[in-house]
């Protein structure tokens, strides 16, 4: 017999599935939400630019990725902890997952449009790079919309453009 404070064992962990399908329409929405913040205001008129306006559907689409990670990750966190996994395993598998995809998209950035704004973006520091170059990042599509907003990990649309 096991004491109430003993962690559980791996054969009395809860099974744990990796693919929740009901949540898969759930993404679909936010990045339908994230993508209408980014049409033009005028494309479908007036009223869907109103309508905009008053949901904020950008703003909306990735509250609702913030809960869905949220959730999953506590999910994650407590079956890892269930089978007696340690918190750094989860950082290691998160870090082997995140950041050969951004530092990837990074290195393609600065290979498309070099400057001293990657090694910022690479440290995540492009707050700061504001205060030291005295410039927003550079611009350079036709929109007058900066790629940065893509490729912010942390803060909203206008992080790193201003």
């Amino acid at each position: 017999m096991t004491s109430p404070s003993a962690p559980p064992t791996i054969s009395q962990a809860p099974p744990i599935r990796d693919h929740l399908p009901a949540l898969d329409s759930l993404r679909g929405l936010a990045v339908l939400l994230v993508l209408w913040h980014h049409l033009p205001d005028d494309l479908f008129g007036p009223l869907a630019a109103a309508v905009g306006f008053a949901i904020r559907p950008g703003y909306l689409g990735v509250d609702i990725f913030f809960v869905l990670s949220g959730f999953l990750i506590t999910r994650i966190l407590l079956f890892d902890r269930a089978r007696g996994a340690s918190l750094g395993t989860f950082f290691k598998r998160r870090f082997a997952r995140i950041f050969p995809v951004y530092y990837l998209t990074l290195l393609v950035v600065g290979l498309w449009q070099p400057g001293s704004y990657i090694l910022w973006a690479a440290l995540d520091l492009c707050n700061f790079y504001y205060a030291v170059e005295k410039t927003p990042f550079p611009r350079w599509s036709t929109l007058g919309r900066s790629p940065w907003r893509s490729i912010s990990t942390w803060a909203g649309p206008s992080s790193c453009t201003r």
